[in-house]
């Protein structure tokens, strides 16, 4: 069971003084048992054991240092022992792209060009396929490519920011025939696609033509722990949209989009 959901922002960011944060596509997910999983938000998991899950945690709180001496005291071991294991522990996870030591300005230069990129896409969609049965295939083909070149948290960033406001939400007695039409519509135009589009493109384009029908819905990243596992889905209320009620009821939410 999923105990803890650590963010990247959760502790702060390197130019709050930390050594060591979260890039903005990994959460930490704390489990009941003492260890850990960290999921890429691009597809993939990494267990932790109890030991390294404890030590990761202090150090994202922390720094190494201060993370070594207490992780010693906890455990009754030699703090250079520690040091030189949690050493060679950051070294792994950076390698990965688990962990950064600071963002860089590259990095706030990808976010920006991702940000305008994707921003000038979504605006030529909806200005040229406004009334067009075409709309689905066309955000389900952007959703799938802004995946693959920006990830998963820039994608989102940027569709969040773009249909993120519900100004004048439809009543509740109109809203659910919409948001089954518009789901029908999604489905079906992804069983037909050329791409290999999956769960995240279908909840994407399903959650930005609700809220263009002002639906307030909420984009939802659920993680199954055993075995390891991602999934994604769109919810207006109660109603699971793009996917099967009972199979996203295996999954926990940890993250939420409105």
């Amino acid at each position: 069971m999923i105990q803890v959901v650590i963010l990247p922002e959760t502790y702060g960011t390197s130019t709050d003084g930390h050594q060591y944060t979260l890039p903005p596509n990994v959460v930490l997910l704390l489990v009941r048992d003492g260890t850990a999983r960290l999921l890429d938000l691009d597809g993939y998991f990494h267990a932790v054991s109890a030991t390294g899950a404890k030590m990761l945690q202090e150090t994202l709180r922390c720094n190494p240092e201060a993370a070594a001496e207490r992780v010693a005291a906890e455990y009754g071991a030699d703090v250079s022992q520690v040091r030189a294991d949690l050493s060679l522990f950051l070294v792994d996870l950076e390698r990965r792209g688990l962990v950064r030591r600071s963002r860089g300005r590259w990095g706030r230069a990808g976010t920006m060009l991702a940000s305008l990129l994707l921003t000038s896409s979504l605006r030529c969609v909806e200005l040229g396929a406004r009334f067009s049965e075409a709309k689905p295939l066309i955000l389900l083909t952007l959703a799938y490519l802004s995946f693959r070149l920006f990830g998963w948290t820039r994608t989102v960033a940027s569709w969040q920011r773009y249909f993120g406001e519900v100004a004048s939400p439809q009543s509740s007695q109109e809203s659910e025939g919409v948001a089954r039409a518009i789901d029908s519509a999604v489905r079906a135009t992804a069983a037909r696609h050329v791409l290999n589009v999956g769960c995240k493109e279908r909840s994407l384009t399903c959650w930005a033509l609700t809220r263009s029908a002002r639906l307030p819905t909420t984009l939802v990243l659920g993680v199954d722990l055993f075995p390891l596992a991602s999934h994604c889905w769109c919810e207006l209320d109660s109603l699971v949209l793009t996917d099967f009620e009972d199979r996203c009821e295996r999954f926990t939410p940890v993250l939420r989009y409105g």
